[in-house]
């Protein structure tokens, strides 16, 4: 399933030459999580086990999930990063903990879906955006429901 909701949002046929497309979930710690996968809108899928990833849907039944492997975006080790643009269904929190040293290295933009679907979900933007500014980083424009952050130099 996993593979499927991949190929779904990318394909080499549809996607720049300089993208790529990994079957793995983001977020602070490489491990094995839980997804909820939503159809026929796979972009709605989100990762429903974490500690630090605000799940939008309260009641969620085990049966209806599947398991996705989760790595961080530092373990990729690129060797260059202009954006990073997350949005992942509450999970952003957890991603950029799992990318402070690739953010910090290549100081890229970065781009933070922030649409809070309640209190809880606010908080954790909240957290994500005092976080980036720890590091040096500046919320900029917001584009629709995404916020932009910077490193002013």
């Amino acid at each position: 399933m996993s593979r499927s909701l991949e190929r779904a949002n990318a394909s080499s046929e549809t996607s720049p030459a300089n993208v790529r497309v990994e079957p793995f979930a983001i977020a602070d710690k490489e491990c094995v999580l839980k997804m909820y996968p939503t159809t026929p809108n796979s972009g709605g899928s989100f990762i429903c086990n974490h500690p630090e990833v605000i799940t939008p849907i309260a009641e969620i039944d085990p049966a209806d999930t599947i398991a996705v492997d989760v790595r961080t975006i530092d373990s990729f080790e690129f060797d260059a990063v202009d954006l990073i643009k997350l949005d992942i269904q509450g999970a952003e929190y957890a991603a950029v903990v799992g990318a402070r040293e690739t953010i910090q290295r290549h100081r890229p933009v970065i781009m933070l879906e922030q649409k809070p679907f309640n209190a809880e979900s606010a908080n954790f933007f909240k957290m994500t955006s005092r976080l980036l500014r720890s590091w040096g980083m500046v919320a900029r424009e917001k584009a629709k429901s995404d916020r932009i952050f910077i490193f002013e130099d």
